[in-house]
């Protein structure tokens, strides 16, 4: 009986390796999906990929698109936002993520910010992480080369000279590593998400009965605060603060 179950176990266990896909087998049935236009089945495909964990602009472009397809903006904007995170700047995603936002509902305008303030957030959404950590390491060695050079040489022109560059080095040096400090700040502070809900009141306190302070539809971008239970304190663009179902949204 034993050896039975054993033997059982392993045509299991063998069966599961033979007909597990891997996630560039998944990515290529998904886009069969999508080319024939089975964008639901493309949908699961894609999101069995994710729930591996995998991070790929180009899933989440994929899903994106493919959600915009069947009219879900909210999972559609949701995918873009994660997509353009992972691949700053990508024209494609951006044109799509525009494309979008123009059919939801809500019309919010942003507070307006200082120069100084939009220019910081240019430049932090201009590359990624790791992108930016490159840029460090390439300018922390190339300080250390000039370093070297300005200590072993004797040449009181060529002194000058490497002092001048290495100054520079060290100013742009210093803004990068403010910049990976922000980022990391950014990333464990701030709580960006998306509404799936097609329209959601948002109370002006965490209780179902309670009066609502605004109506919000399916897309829009906002920001967590806090948590209380089963509800979320959010945060519009335009300053509008209320509190809303944890289920109704995803985060970016």
């Amino acid at each position: 009986m034993f050896k039975k179950i054993v033997i059982n176990l392993f045509l299991l266990f063998a069966s599961t390796l033979i007909y597990t896909q891997t996630p560039d087998e998944l990515m290529e049935q998904g886009n069969n999906y999508y080319k024939n236009e089975q964008f639901e089945d493309a949908i699961v495909t894609y999101e069995k990929i994710s729930e591996d964990g995998i991070i790929s602009s180009a899933l989440y472009y994929n899903l994106g698109n493919a959600y915009y397809r069947i009219g879900k903006l909210g999972s559609a904007i949701l995918n873009y936002e994660r997509a353009l995170k992972v691949s700053p700047g990508d024209e494609d995603i951006i044109y799509n993520l525009k494309n979008a936002k123009a059919r939801t509902t809500d019309r919010i305008e942003e507070l307006p910010k200082i120069f100084i303030a939009e220019w910081w957030e240019l430049l932090l959404t201009s590359y990624t992480f790791n992108q930016w950590l490159v840029v460090f390491l390439v300018l922390f060695i190339s300080f250390l080369f000039l370093l070297a050079i300005f200590l072993t040489t004797s040449k009181i022109k060529l002194r000058k000279l490497v002092f001048v560059f290495g100054s520079i080095n060290i100013f742009i040096l210093l803004l990068v590593g403010i910049l990976l400090i922000s980022m990391i700040d950014r990333e464990t502070t701030s709580h960006y998400c998306i509404l799936i809900e097609n329209t959601q009141p948002a109370k002006v306190a965490p209780d179902e009965k309670g009066d609502d302070a605004f109506v919000i539809h399916e897309g829009i971008k906002f920001e967590v605060e806090e948590y209380l239970d089963d509800w979320a304190k959010i945060r519009l663009s335009d300053g509008k603060v209320g509190w809303i179902p944890v289920g109704s949204f995803e985060k970016i």
